[in-house]
């Protein structure tokens, strides 16, 4: 009846109610104040001082990985914390299960305040000196997000904060900000971090061991930091018989977790390829994790083997090294070893020798002959000629001081002979080396092409080592010039791939450097028996202080370079004698992983019999023809210009030509009888030193002049003397006084060449 009563009263008018029950309308609108009231003024105050967010998302420690997900460096985030965020499926359940039985058993029944809690620890601190807490998980989140000293204001603030997480987050959100936030001494924040660095474990590998040692910790952090704490046992069979009294683990696990040995330490932060890892070639970005295409294990075996070399070569002034490997299908850096020793501090080891810009010697030769080919300039076994010139003052050499008169274009691309890649260089004109590394990109090459000139050829350019493999994954890679690849399986944009050189081409080169790879060390066939088929290229600066050899396959490119950091010389080595080996173990390295095959041959590449000769007359016929890789299709025009005249002038001094009048039906008869006279000694500007005391004994100088006229006769004139008759290629010996002369040499067709000597005394 009672209840039927309540029912009719529920219905009946608000007057009525308040003439008949003005107790219940007072209980009514105090409850409602109650409840209503504290509701209405969170929401204002959470309007007015809204959650600051950001706090609760700082900046991450960056962590980066090789191409199998290793870490290999760990970068701190910004504000100078190790802090890596761990996502709630990465945080086992045996964790978060100990975190709660230890520090907040009733975080999931809790408004992120447990009034319980609060006054049991007040009640506590008022009769003891030892301090204990009332704070709940999402009161501790609270404060790590301000950081306050202890007060009573900093207690009230965190309550409302704690509210507010409480209204803008879920209990799962809340726990999982705090054991990425949570201090776990020193800098380090969270508990990925926590398991690195003490455990140097990912979070799913902890024990239960180690997962109760970390729960302690944020109570006090630097107190209880493993590596510093002198009571870890006590510490760590607190929290599990915690967790095994309320059922976190069971019996069994809490004796195994007991008897678990353990080990306080903290680990230093990975440090590997400091150089490739730097955040100048990685920058974070808001990114904590990086995945790399490097190879740690292959990074290790190069650096080791680096270091190997530079300690045995150290009494010959060698003290740095550095070398890059790359994948050419995938255009990934596999290696890459700035220095040798990264704290090498007597050496400059932290400099990076990968990027490093410095003379690449006779490296660079072989793009200068694969344009050579695909200009129809030569062909592998067509003859040139290494003997002496001068263009603009500048009178090259080789690297022995010796010339080797006529040699096949293959011969000096392996042998690195300079004057005939000079000359090819000079005759490509407008599609020489400038122009090819231009269209490459290099970014060191930022001059005009004169301000290079003609010893660009033979290394007069600075290139960094990694610019250099990368140009050479361009003969792998059927002349493509390719983008490298900054991760893995990164999609290469076709449309950034330059074709340097033709696919032809490419494959001539590159089977001219295999061959020679194998020839240079057939007498030291125990260092080469088990390396795969390699084309192999050497460049060495003045006075040997870069010592560079590159090799290729086509999987891979291999670049290494040794010398020092700060430019002085090495006693007389040069790349094959100190960068060989270095190459030949890293390749036998590769070579274990998986077998290795080599390029394929283009279908444009032909065999044909080719007339070697220089000479070869108007009929074509040819005695002396041999087979020869060509590219076919293309065309070869006559050799008029690699006829000048100091190839005609050797021609005759070595017998191959008797007189030039022979060549009145060759096909650049009219252009060569066009030249003036060749003066091939002495060159201009030439300066000569003699003794003052033995003058006219040591006082002479050589005069040789070739005329290209069918009348070989010439006429010497010098100072405006009287003329001295000669013949032409006919070699005087002239004394010449001190100070300075002019020399000009005649022919029977009134053409002149001068020249300008001097003669000092010593």
């Amino acid at each position: 009846m009672k209840a039927f009563d309540g029912l009719i009263g529920m219905t009946t008018k608000p007057e009525d109610i308040q003439r008949r029950y003005p107790k219940k309308r007072f209980c009514l609108a105090l409850a409602m104040g109650i409840v209503v009231l504290p509701v209405i003024t969170f929401l204002a105050l959470d309007h007015l001082w809204p959650l600051d967010r950001d706090r609760l998302d700082r900046p991450l420690a960056t962590r980066i990985l090789d191409r199998h997900q290793r870490v290999v460096r760990l970068h701190l985030s910004s504000d100078g914390y190790w802090r890596f965020r761990a996502a709630p499926e990465e945080i086992p359940e045996n964790l978060k299960r100990a975190v709660l039985a230890f520090e907040d058993r009733f975080f999931y029944w809790h408004w992120g305040v447990n009034p319980v809690s609060l006054v049991r620890a007040a009640v506590h601190n008022l009769g003891h000196a030892r301090l204990t807490g009332g704070s709940t998980l999402t009161m501790q989140v609270a404060r790590m997000m301000h950081r306050r000293p202890r007060r009573l204001t900093s207690k009230l603030i965190e309550i409302f904060t704690a509210l507010q997480l409480e209204a803008h987050f879920t209990k799962d959100q809340i726990l999982n900000y705090y054991l990425n936030l949570a201090p776990y001494g020193g800098n380090i924040e969270g508990v990925a971090a926590a398991a690195r660095f003490y455990f140097d474990k990912p979070l799913h590998a902890l024990s239960i061991a180690e997962i109760a040692l970390l729960t302690t910790i944020p109570k006090n952090p630097n107190a209880n930091r493993p590596d510093r704490a002198v009571n870890l046992e006590a510490r760590r069979r607190r929290v599990v018989q915690t967790m095994a009294r309320r059922g976190v683990i069971s019996p069994d696990q809490a004796r195994r977790a007991l008897a678990e040995p353990l080990a306080a330490r903290r680990s230093p932060p990975a440090f590997t390829a400091p150089h490739f890892t730097a955040r100048r070639h990685f920058p974070p970005g808001g990114r904590q994790t990086i995945v790399t295409t490097m190879d740690h294990d292959l990074y290790t075996f190069v650096r080791q083997r680096l270091a190997r070399q530079v300690d045995q070569l150290a009494y010959l002034d060698v003290h740095n090294a550095a070398a890059v490997v790359i994948h050419n299908p995938s255009m990934e850096i596999r290696a890459y070893v700035g220095s040798h020793d990264f704290f090498d501090t007597a050496h400059d080891g932290q400099n990076d020798g990968v990027r490093m810009l410095r003379s690449p010697g006779s490296a660079l030769k072989p793009f200068i002959y694969a344009r050579a080919f695909d200009a129809g300039l030569v062909t592998p076994q067509q003859q040139v000629f290494d003997i002496p010139f001068a263009i603009g003052g500048y009178t090259p050499r080789n690297f022995d001081r010796r010339f080797y008169g006529v040699v096949t274009a293959a011969e000096a691309l392996q042998a690195s002979l300079n004057i005939p890649a000079i000359e090819l260089n000079l005759l490509l004109e407008d599609q020489a080396l400038y122009e090819l590394l231009r269209q490459a990109g290099v970014p060191s090459v930022d001059q005009d092409k004169h301000h290079y000139g003609a010893a660009i050829a033979v290394g007069g350019v600075g290139l960094s080592l990694l610019d250099l493999a990368h140009l050479y994954t361009a003969l792998a890679n059927q002349g493509r010039l390719r983008p490298l690849a900054r991760t893995p399986r990164e999609a290469a944009d076709p449309a950034a791939a330059r074709q340097l050189f033709s696919a032809e081409a490419a494959w001539l080169v590159s089977e001219i450097l295999a061959d020679g790879f194998r020839k240079e060390f057939s007498a030291h066939w125990r260092a080469i028996r088990d390396i795969p088929k390699v084309a192999f290229k050497t460049g060495t600066s003045a006075g040997g202080r870069d010592l560079v050899t590159i090799g290729y396959n086509r999987e891979y490119t291999v670049a290494v370079w040794m010398g020092n950091f700060d430019g002085t010389r090495t006693r007389d080595l040069t790349g094959i004698d100190a960068a060989s080996g270095v190459l030949f173990d890293i390749f036998r390295q590769l070579s274990r992983t998986r077998p290795f095959a080599w390029l394929v041959r283009p279908s444009g590449v032909k065999r044909e019999a080719i007339c070697p000769g220089i000479l070869e007359a108007v009929d074509g016929f040819c005695p002396d023809a041999v087979e020869d890789w060509i590219i076919a299709g293309k065309r070869r025009p006559p050799p008029c210009q690699r006829l000048r005249a100091e190839v005609l002038a050797y021609l005759v001094e070595a017998g191959h030509l008797e007189r030039l009048s022979d060549l009145r039906f060759h096909p650049c008869y009219a252009q060569l009888a066009a030249f003036k006279p060749h003066i091939a000694a002495p060159h201009d500007g030439a300066v000569f030193a003699v003794d003052g005391r033995h003058h006219q004994r040591f006082g002479k100088i050589q005069l040789q002049c070739y005329s290209f006229k069918s009348d070989p006769a010439i006429y010497w004139l010098v100072d405006g003397q009287a003329p001295r008759a000669a013949r032409s290629g006919q070699s005087l010996l002239l004394p010449l006084g001190e100070g300075a002369h002019r020399i000009a040499c005649l022919d029977s067709g009134s053409q002149i060449t001068w020249r300008r000597v001097h003669i000092q005394k010593e």
